[in-house]
């Protein structure tokens, strides 16, 4: 990701995630971003702080956060999760 021209402190993106079933309920952990845009592996997207989304069909599906300050620096992370039977599998982190 790229921020030019650099005119603020960039922002740390971070989350966490914990499961019901097929829910998921990722909630943000970043520092210095007031403005998220979640990206949940399926198509669908998100911009709330902390979303709970719930996924229809199976998969290994990758989630992203971008998360972005008033001065538009952005910083996202990416983290894969599983989708299995109406059950979500939180896999050891691929990409932290």
């Amino acid at each position: 990701m790229v921020n030019l021209p650099i005119s603020d402190t960039l922002p740390t993106a971070n989350y966490n995630i914990s499961k019901n079933l097929n829910s998921v309920n990722f909630s943000h952990t970043s520092q210095g971003a007031d403005l998220f845009y979640w990206t949940f592996g399926d198509k669908h997207m998100s911009n709330d702080n902390s979303p709970v989304y719930t996924y229809q069909n199976s998969g290994l599906l990758t989630v992203t956060l971008r998360a972005s300050n008033a001065a538009a620096m952005m910083h996202a992370i990416s983290r894969t999760i599983v989708i299995e039977s109406g059950s979500v599998y939180l896999p050891v982190i691929l990409n932290p």
